[in-house]
């Protein structure tokens, strides 16, 4: 299942949201020398028993949108698009 969301953010928010999810960031293998760009930033999240969810996240001027890809049923985009609605307030706080 994919779904976009669109955060309320500027560009400058991806340094701060690279940093809050850095234990879940992914590279592609052309990207391993690179470090993690300040206009794309993807986490995989690994949800037990089995599942798995890819955010990909990039600076636009109206915002930073995020890609959701999940591999299980729909119940748990919702739970993702809370989680960044929280994260993006926590973003624009300064609490993270």
């Amino acid at each position: 299942m994919v779904s976009v969301q669109n955060l309320n953010l500027g560009a400058s928010a991806m340094i701060s949201i690279a940093k809050e999810l850095a234990p879940f960031i992914v590279h592609s293998p052309s990207d391993q020398s690179k470090t993690t760009s300040a206009a794309d930033v993807c986490a995989l999240i690994l949800l037990p028993p089995q599942h798995h969810l890819l955010l990909r996240f990039h600076a636009h001027t109206d915002g930073v949108r995020v890609h959701i890809a999940t591999d299980t049923a729909a119940q748990i985009v919702p739970h993702a698009h809370e989680f960044l609605r929280k994260l993006a307030s926590a973003v624009a706080t300064g609490t993270t």
